[in-house]
């Protein structure tokens, strides 16, 4: 998606706010949008990273309005079953996570179809 959850395409940009959700709940939300939705794993949500550009650090011209924030993926911890990796797109860091309860951000990816 160009935009977060929450957000509209209105051909130029995305706009309105983008929403929080916990992780089960944004895992939840993709599989309900159906059409192949679902949240990105850690390596897809990672090659949207954009190592040129700063706060954020995702290509703004493809993905306009992106929340400088943490953003989740579908890879859970191997190690720490309440926890999940994110993207945080201020710096482009994905070596962090978040507990599963946390509110973040979400940008779906689409599988092929």
């Amino acid at each position: 998606q160009r935009c977060s959850l929450g957000q509209m395409w209105n051909g130029i940009s995305c706009t309105g706010d983008a929403a929080t959700y916990n992780w089960a709940n944004a895992l939840q939300t993709a599989k309900n949008m159906g059409e192949g939705w679902r949240v990105p794993n850690i390596k897809e949500l990672d090659s949207l990273v954009e190592q040129a550009c700063y706060k954020p650090s995702i290509n703004d011209v493809f993905f306009p309005n992106t929340v400088i924030t943490n953003y989740w993926s579908s890879s859970p911890l191997s190690d720490l079953s309440g926890r999940a990796h994110v993207v945080y797109f201020d710096d482009g860091s994905n070596s962090d996570f978040a507990f599963k309860g946390d509110a973040k951000y979400v940008r779906l990816v689409r599988s092929s179809q």
